[in-house]
């Protein structure tokens, strides 16, 4: 009889850690991003796409809520020229100051896709930045590196960077329009597409 209870209690505690875990990944997958940030505040935003070769589409851009803290682009819609012949040298531009409405466009854009949005797991991450820094010593053309982050601001005023998956979704078109209108001004229309639209009009 001493033996049964014995086993019994080892089956229960088996079980029980075999639960929790369930239990937490459970509840963990129903958090999303736009709750994880419910306390905090969006305080800048990065997104970059480099293939190496490609005049007129290669941007890097890193945004505050004050300035385009970074920008380097080569020149695309509304340039006089022909950017494809790599005669354009690339656009820079470093604390800039921007307006208060630009930068509240853009956090609106932001805030409409941070539901859609998934983190990515450092694993990959770091997978990732490995592979960048193999392409920066050898930059072939036609390879390509795209990435976006957003920094958030807690109460404190600590602030912590992630970076994301880019969602298939044409709203991040909105935030990209946005970007590259900040850095290079040339009047392009911004298209704010509903939520319930799958694709492009």
């Amino acid at each position: 009889m001493k033996h049964w209870h014995i086993r019994a209690r080892c089956v229960l505690s088996c079980l029980l850690l075999c639960t929790v875990p369930v239990l937490t990944a459970g509840c963990g997958k129903e958090v999303g991003e736009l709750e994880k940030r419910a306390d905090q505040t969006l305080c800048g935003v990065e997104y970059w796409y480099l293939s190496g070769m490609e005049w007129g589409a290669d941007i890097n851009i890193r945004i505050s809520e004050e300035k385009i803290v970074y920008a380097s682009y080569f020149p695309w819609e509304g340039t006089d020229g022909d950017c494809l012949s790599g005669e354009t040298e690339p656009v820079t531009l470093e604390n800039v100051t921007i307006e208060a409405e630009q930068w509240n466009n853009i956090e609106k854009a932001v805030m409409d896709i941070v539901p859609l949005l998934e983190p990515m797991k450092e694993e990959n991450r770091l997978k990732k930045l490995l592979y960048e820094r193999l392409i920066k010593k050898h930059v072939m053309d036609g390879l390509e590196q795209t990435g976006f982050s957003l920094t958030w601001r807690d109460k404190d005023g600590e602030e912590t960077k992630v970076q994301y998956y880019i969602p298939s979704d044409p709203r991040f078109k909105t935030v990209l329009d946005l970007l590259k209108e900040t850095a290079h001004p040339i009047g392009r229309e911004i298209v704010w597409y509903d939520s319930q639209q799958g694709d492009e009009p």
